[in-house]
């Protein structure tokens, strides 16, 4: 993988942290309904980030990079909601 290819999920780590922290502002509640719209993460959903202020990637690594930032993400989420149901099963069984 070249540095631009990782200097690229570096930059979507950061904007797909901080779109998920606006959204958790604008909807702190877990409901489905509303869903959020675009005017609710405002213009930052689509800044495309600058990594190390370079413009020399293709459509193509900007696509790798941000399935790969999402998919970082998705496993964080799943290993912590894998985390706190054995939690929970261990404290249910020492009931």
């Amino acid at each position: 993988m070249s540095d631009i290819a990782v200097e690229s999920v570096i930059a979507y780590r950061g904007l797909v942290h901080s779109l998920l922290a606006r959204a958790a502002k604008v909807k702190p509640h877990n409901q489905v309904e509303p869903p959020l719209a675009e005017a609710d993460l405002g213009e930052s959903i689509w800044r495309l980030p600058q990594a190390n202020g370079t413009a020399e990637r293709n459509q193509q690594t900007n696509y790798a990079a941000v399935e790969t930032a999402f998919r970082e993400k998705f496993y964080e989420l799943l290993v912590r909601k894998e985390f706190i149901i054995t939690y929970y099963e261990t404290l249910l069984m020492c009931f």
